[in-house]
């Protein structure tokens, strides 16, 4: 067994502040360090082991509760519940993705259009083309539809209702 790593050393390696290998530990990521004769955190093979499982899950963008998870299949010498366990996650995981996509892709459709708007109102100094009082305002006339972009003049109009 090589010479076990201060948390310095493994922070340094592992791209990881000190305060997040502690946190780890804290809450069960990691296994309970043993300190060396000075009171250092000493960091073994089994802990940089799970460190590495703690970074690839997260790089999937999965909660931390799934490392745990893992941990204890992995523990338990259950590689295919873990398989089968990970499929599960990952798969969940990529339809949030696909809906945060979707919800991103209509955000950018109605930024565009918001900035093709203004576009066709400003001038080119950015001063208004055909100046309008700001109350009832139609910087963005296209979003309408709910109370929350509904000028406050057709809130008023319509009496709060949808």
């Amino acid at each position: 067994m090589e010479r076990p790593l201060t948390i310095s050393q493994v922070s340094r390696s592992f791209d990881l502040s000190p305060k997040t290998l502690r946190f780890y530990e804290r809450v069960g990521l990691l296994p309970p360090t043993r300190r060396n004769e000075s009171g250092y955190r000493v960091f073994d093979e089994t802990h940089l082991e799970q460190l590495a499982l703690i970074i690839k899950v997260k790089k999937l963008g999965l909660p931390l509760r799934a490392v745990k998870e893992s941990q204890a299949l992995i523990d338990g010498g259950h590689c295919q519940d873990l398989r089968a366990h990970l499929r599960n996650i990952i798969e969940l995981r990529i339809r949030e993705t696909e809906r945060q996509t979707e919800e991103l892709q209509a955000l950018r459709k109605r930024l565009r259009a918001g900035l093709e708007h203004l576009e066709q109102i400003l001038d080119d100094k950015g001063d208004i083309r055909e100046p309008a009082p700001c109350m009832g305002c139609q910087c963005f006339p296209e979003l309408g539809g709910t109370a929350a972009t509904k000028t406050g003049k057709e809130v008023m109009k319509d009496g709060g209702q949808r």
